[in-house]
């Protein structure tokens, strides 16, 4: 029984391999099937390897544009560097051309803000707060001796360097020869509209020096003398804290003025005025004197 199924397998072993053509025909097949599993597994080392030299070239093409990156990064710290001590050099060779060696008291007038500020004007625009403060300040100017105008640029003049300015001044002249008065034109709100603030005030930093409190002071007392004081309530100091960065940076007495509102229409048509303008070009030169002869 065995022997019979034994040969019964032999046959059909035989016929299968004659059906397939052969002992050749199954090796050919056999092979072509490991010759395709070869084939694959050399090109996925084949992938592999190109996968690693690409990885190889990237790293070394990173680590390159880092070293260029730290390099590039070096020259503009130094190039800046250089930028800000040419700045500084030309601020203070700007301060001795405008403030000559003098024994006097310097009086820097600053006004407030430039051409491209966005707002600082009237709702109907009559009123523009770069060019008015640059009129009034020009005008102060030119009626004390030994006063400079700390910004004679239309455009807007960063707040670090009018600060640097002053102090460049401080530097040269000394810090008790010199007073800061920033002028500028309050508002209420955005210039859209009309509002009903009104009056003139006078600001210090948060924490003022004695020199800095007794010249806001003398200003206060002027200001009400003509009658500017509004209709807004004043502190009983007479004057307004505020972390303001030309009273709160600079090293001399300085006060920042805001002259009446510019949204407010009785108030902006005042500052048009030419009574309007001589009122507070005289309180800016009466308490700036005023203070200067009660050293």
């Amino acid at each position: 029984m065995q022997l019979e199924t034994m040969n019964t397998l032999m046959h059909t072993a035989v016929t299968a391999i004659g059906t397939l053509g052969g002992w050749e025909a199954v090796r050919y097949l056999v092979n072509r099937k490991s010759n395709s599993r070869i084939n694959r597994a050399q090109a996925a080392e084949a992938e592999l390897s190109t996968m690693r030299l690409t990885m190889e070239f990237l790293q070394t093409e990173i680590k390159r544009q880092e070293e260029h990156f730290a390099h590039q990064n070096n020259e503009i710290r130094r190039l800046n560097s250089e930028v800000i001590d040419l700045t500084r050099r030309l601020a203070k060779r700007r301060v001795r051309s405008l403030c000559p060696t003098t024994t006097a008291m310097i009086v820097l007038i600053d006004n407030g803000h430039g051409i491209e500020t966005p707002g600082k004007r009237s709702p109907d625009g009559r009123l523009r707060e770069y060019a008015y403060t640059r009129r009034l300040a020009r005008a102060i100017a030119s009626r004390l001796p030994q006063s400079w105008l700390l910004v004679t640029e239309d455009t807007d003049i960063p707040l670090s360097l009018r600060v640097r300015r002053v102090n460049d001044v401080c530097d040269l002249h000394g810090t008790a020869n010199v007073i800061l008065v920033s002028i500028h034109v309050n508002a209420a709100g955005y210039g859209d509209r009309w509002l009903d603030a009104s009056g003139w005030s006078v600001m210090t930093s948060l924490r003022p020096s004695e020199a800095s409190m007794r010249l806001a002071r003398t200003f206060m007392e002027h200001a009400t003398h003509a009658g500017l004081r509004g209709n807004r309530a004043i502190p009983a100091e007479g004057f307004w804290r505020q972390n303001l960065a030309m009273c709160r940076d600079t090293r001399c007495p300085a006060v920042l003025t805001e002259n009446m509102f510019q949204d407010n229409l009785n108030d902006v048509s005042f500052l048009l005025s030419d009574h309007g303008f001589k009122t507070l070009t005289d309180l800016h030169v009466n308490a700036i004197n005023h203070y200067l002869e009660h050293l």
